[in-house]
């Protein structure tokens, strides 16, 4: 079991036994916004979770296109970054989010909603 605090990567602990009982029961946040600026805050549209065995997170435009995909939710720079395929920056908008994920308590997600990127001029 490796336990880490997500806003201090540097902040970690390890702790081995032959079974580890979760009692906890699966949750999710999704942000409305995000300000992909480089300023270290809210750079990344990141689902904030626990316990979960398994997901996959897809951002679409307007038109239902898909702009970024993910399967990882736990690294301190997983989430969509605000950049396209082709590396550009993606427009200030509206976008959407589906989430198909799995607690480890049974519980099953499958989300859908909008969110706001904006981009400081």
């Amino acid at each position: 079991l490796v336990v880490r605090v997500r806003d201090l990567p540097e902040c970690r602990d390890t702790a081995f036994l032959e079974c580890i009982i979760i009692d906890d029961m699966s949750k999710m946040e999704i942000p409305n916004i995000f300000t992909p600026n480089g300023d270290v805050m809210n750079d990344f549209c990141q689902v904030k979770a626990q316990t979960l065995q398994s997901f996959q997170g897809i951002i679409v435009n307007r038109w239902g296109r898909t702009v970024f995909e993910w399967t990882d939710y736990e690294n301190i720079v997983s989430g969509w970054h605000g950049k396209l395929a082709g590396g550009g920056d993606a427009a200030s908008g509206v976008y959407y989010y589906i989430i198909k994920a799995v607690g480890m308590d049974g519980v099953e997600y499958d989300l859908t909603g909008p969110f706001h990127l904006i981009r400081e001029k």
